[in-house]
């Protein structure tokens, strides 16, 4: 009779030792705050709040300089002095990893996902002629 009413007391005491489910109501996607996402290019951690290079991807914004948003690639020198802002949907690029693959979560197809992303791109260039422009 002891044993039962020891295994009866365990069984009810149990659950509240369960682990308890990660963001209920959220279908239990992976958060930046977990600090379990990262940079697809050299997997660096995604941690909240804004990044060296201009990214909060929690708040799905950018403000920085235009290569800064390329992470300062060879190939845009030639826009370095330009600033850029940027702001997307969750159909662009998530701030969650519900699949578990590690990197934000986008869409397989961006057409009739309902994704959006807006840029706001300004600085000076010169034209072919050389006029400068501001």
């Amino acid at each position: 009779m002891i044993i039962i009413v020891t295994l009866i007391s365990l069984l009810s005491v149990m659950p509240c030792f369960a682990e308890k489910p990660h963001n209920p109501g959220r279908n239990f996607c992976a958060q930046i705050s977990d600090g379990t996402i990262y940079q697809e290019d050299d997997m660096t951690p995604i941690l909240p709040g804004v990044d060296e290079w201009g990214y909060n991807y929690e708040k799905h914004s950018f403000e920085g300089k235009y290569c800064d948003s390329y992470h300062n690639a060879d190939w845009c020198k030639e826009w370095a002095d330009e600033d850029l802002k940027m702001r997307w949907n969750d159909a662009w690029l998530s701030n969650e990893d519900c699949d578990y693959d590690g990197n934000l979560d986008r869409p397989s197809e961006w057409v009739g996902s309902g994704a959006w992303l807006v840029m706001f791109r300004s600085g000076s260039y010169i034209d072919e002629s050389g006029v400068l422009h501001q």
